[in-house]
């Protein structure tokens, strides 16, 4: 048997090959079995502490779950990007209307915890960087922040618009004009930033 929904959770039973992706996952979909495996990009979910909890007890004793999300923060080693940065004030501005939405802009740095809380042993972090432009020196590096580069240009709007007008208050010309900014400062190589996995 094998169904396939959206892509945001992957459950692999230990006995049969149901296949199954949700985008939002909910008790009901997760009493099917207990799961040798769970793979969940959480994507900012509201209640991702509460789907912990979930995850723990559909998960079989032997089995283990991955999460995956990003620290949204951007950042940079080399103090190149600071708080003057256009960017730093979109970014910044960005995460709050996010939390002030009641959404965690910042659930990356947290799964540790929370998946701890939930009565997961054993519980180990990777935390990689994901360049943004074609700074770094390493060929796949620079590859990987172009693309990135590119993702974030291209949504910068769609990013945008809804957070910064409807939860901040923003005037949508407020919010063109610091984009305008922002998408200048991405292209000019001004800073060598990045953000966590």
């Amino acid at each position: 048997m094998d169904l396939q929904c959206t892509v945001r959770l992957r459950l692999l039973p230990v006995h049969g090959q149901l296949h199954c992706q949700l985008a939002q996952p909910s008790r009901k979909h997760l009493l099917v079995s207990q799961f040798r495996a769970l793979f969940i990009i959480t994507n900012g979910r509201k209640s991702i502490a509460t789907h912990a909890s979930l995850e723990f007890s559909h998960v079989s004793s032997q089995g283990w779950v991955e999460f995956q999300d990003f620290d949204m923060r951007y950042q940079s080693s080399d103090g190149s990007l600071t708080p003057a940065h256009k960017t730093s004030m979109w970014i910044d501005a960005l995460l709050g209307a996010a939390a002030q939405s009641g959404r965690e802009p910042l659930v990356g740095p947290k799964l540790s915890a929370w998946v701890t809380n939930a009565g997961f042993i054993n519980v180990t972090e990777r935390v990689f960087t994901f360049p943004i432009g074609g700074w770094p020196r390493e060929p796949t590096l620079r590859k990987v922040g172009m693309i990135n580069l590119v993702a974030i240009l291209e949504g910068l709007e769609a990013f945008s618009m809804r957070l910064l007008c409807d939860v901040a208050g923003w005037g949508e010309s407020d919010v063109h004009a610091l984009l305008g900014q922002v998408h200048d400062e991405l292209l000019s190589g001004a800073f060598h930033a990045y953000i966590k996995l």
